[in-house]
């Protein structure tokens, strides 16, 4: 699938996306002068950007009225018509898109260090954004996803076999344009120059972009295709234009509630960060609450309720995968959504304290990418701080703790609240914490595209960049070598991916399967026998049940899932088992 959706050419590969999104952020910026020089005032000099996130909105919303009408074909002619139109628009007005990013400062380079600095670093980063997929959430559903019904539609889709998939929501939606532009790492863009539109309007938050860009955590956002940083960067702006109460007439709250519920729509747990600053909206505008529950109702025909229809009307449950007990009879299901909240979290694991340390402070090279850093516990105990922000990052932070997790990437919302609003007055530990995280991560991010475009060359041979750097795509390398057109269980392979062929099935429902029946045999008999599998890919053979009589016939090399690209990825060898004879019954 993979093969036929993606460009195998590293520069076809990237331009395309970049290309359209500096279109919409020219078009942003456009419609914004538009309006302005009809003396209609909205949401102050942060306009461009509320237009940004519309567009965005706008663009899920028709994607998932195609998907509704099962008219997945029409979605590319859908994109033909915008990118036309937002060609035009841009050529049309080039000298006010590069007037408008002047007078914002960002050119002024020779006056600010801090501004040179911010932007080598967004240039590194824009280095690491266009890099081929390799993130396993990714490979594994939102990219996936999101090619799979481009190519298919929903309506034969077997949420059973794919049942990672019942996660989806507007940011699987969104990663639509992959596919349609020819380019893996759309995503990772679209988070890239959410960023990039943020700092150009908000040009003297330095000290803001400094303490971002300084997170351990961004490595992670800008090097993936989970939506996370776009809409963690919306949450923000819809935050900054509560707090500072730039939100006063009926257009700017109806255009709110579109963009909270359009956050809310990323993720279904958004609804604990997206939900405290509803409250905290209404509780300031309380004066016009019958028109924002008026407002809101109409935006969530917008926003919500397509996702909820299409999970409805194609899986017969509203929020896929949980609560599917009340639904449906399906315990991979239950199992699954079961897995998702225990994976990393403190309710399975409390006992463990270094899950609590890992937030702040990386315990391991492979965790490096995932801490939020010693500033976010400067910060989170700044008390005048948090009072300033009327207490939301904590209550923030408390409603995601009581649903056990405790992996930072939950926690970014918050981070961000506080390190925007954080007064510096250049107190010491925090320029030693800066210092020291801006040295980690600069040092990182250089090292990295070091060894991605000098050592691993993928300019002229991105195969070989994904073949190191993806677990997944060197796995399906080894596996296409079988030439095995059967159904097999591959006990190497965690989680589905992208590059793997349909008849390679993983070990992910098994394992989830095992969270509610104890009896692990009996859950790998079924999957086998329910599967018409033929062949067993295991390290140990003493694992398959004794039931079933098997024949050695080859072995591969397999990798297993490694983020940090200073640790090197191991291969282990696994042995290649065919079922010769089935005792297990029916």
């Amino acid at each position: 699938m993979y093969d036929i959706s993606y460009s195998s050419n590293f520069a076809t590969n990237f331009v395309t996306s970049s290309l359209f999104l500096i279109l919409i952020l020219s078009n942003s910026f456009l419609i914004s002068s538009i309006i302005q020089k009809k003396n209609i005032k909205l949401f102050s000099n942060s306009l461009p950007i509320v237009i940004f996130f519309l567009f965005f909105l706008f663009f899920s919303f028709v994607f998932n009225i195609l998907l509704i009408f099962n008219a997945n074909k029409l979605l590319i002619f859908f994109f033909y018509f915008a990118l036309a139109l937002s060609i035009f628009l841009s050529l049309i007005n080039v000298r006010y898109f590069i007037n408008t990013i002047s007078k914002k400062n960002v050119f002024s380079l020779e006056k600010d260090k801090s501004t040179k600095f911010i932007l080598l670093v967004l240039f590194i980063f824009y280095l690491i954004t266009i890099l081929p997929i390799s993130d396993a959430d990714s490979l594994a559903l939102h990219q996936y996803f999101a090619t799979y019904i481009f190519k298919n539609g929903l309506t034969d889709l077997d949420i059973i076999k794919y049942f990672e998939f019942s996660l989806f929501t507007n940011s699987e939606i969104l990663l639509l344009f992959s596919p349609m532009l020819k380019s893996d790492n759309f995503g990772s863009q679209l988070n890239f120059f959410t960023l990039v539109i943020f700092f150009i309007l908000f040009p003297k938050k330095k000290n803001f972009f400094l303490f971002l860009v300084s997170c351990p955590l961004i490595i992670f956002f800008i090097s993936t295709q989970k939506l996370q940083l776009f809409f963690s960067i919306l949450f923000l702006l819809l935050f900054i234009l509560v707090h500072k109460k730039l939100i006063k007439n009926k257009i700017e709250i109806f255009i709110f509630t579109l963009l909270i519920l359009f956050y809310i729509s990323g993720k279904l747990s958004y609804i604990l960060i997206g939900g405290p600053l509803f409250i905290y909206f209404l509780i300031l505008n309380k004066q016009n609450y019958k028109f924002i529950i008026f407002a809101s109702f109409i935006s969530l025909l917008f926003t919500l309720f397509p996702i909820f229809f299409l999970k409805s009307y194609y899986f017969g449950n509203p929020f896929l995968p949980f609560f599917d007990s009340y639904f449906n009879d399906r315990s991979i299901m239950d199992a699954f959504s079961l897995s998702v909240r225990s994976s990393e979290g403190w309710l399975f694991n409390f006992k463990d304290l270094k899950i609590f340390i890992k937030p702040f402070v990386p315990l391991t090279l492979s965790g490096l990418s995932g801490s939020l850093g010693l500033i976010f516990l400067i910060t989170l105990f700044n008390l005048s701080l948090i009072r300033s922000v009327y207490y939301l990052p904590l209550i923030i932070i408390i409603l995601v703790l009581f649903t056990g997790q405790i992996l930072p990437r939950y926690y970014f919302e918050a981070f961000l609240i506080l390190i925007f609003f954080f007064n510096y007055n250049d107190k010491k530990l925090v320029k030693y914490a800066l210092f020291l995280q801006l040295f980690v991560i600069l040092s990182l991010s250089i090292s990295f595209v070091f060894i991605a475009y000098v050592n691993e060359n993928v300019l002229m041979n991105k195969s070989k960049y994904m073949n190191r750097f993806s677990y997944s795509y060197f796995n399906s390398t080894e596996l296409e070598k079988l030439n095995i057109t059967d159904n097999v269980l591959a006990f190497s392979l965690d989680r589905n991916s992208i590059f793997i062929e349909e008849n390679f099935y993983p070990t992910r429902y098994i394992n989830s399967m095992n969270l509610i029946n104890k009896n692990k045999n009996k859950n790998i008999i079924n999957y086998i026998m329910e599967n018409s599998i033929k062949y067993i890919i295991i390290r140990d053979v003493q694992k398959i049940p004794k039931c079933f009589s098997v024949l050695k016939v080859d072995e591969i090399y397999q990798k297993k899932s490694i983020r940090n690209f200073l640790i090197k990825n191991k291969k282990n060898i696994f042995n290649v088992y065919k079922i010769n004879n089935n005792r297990c019954g029916t």
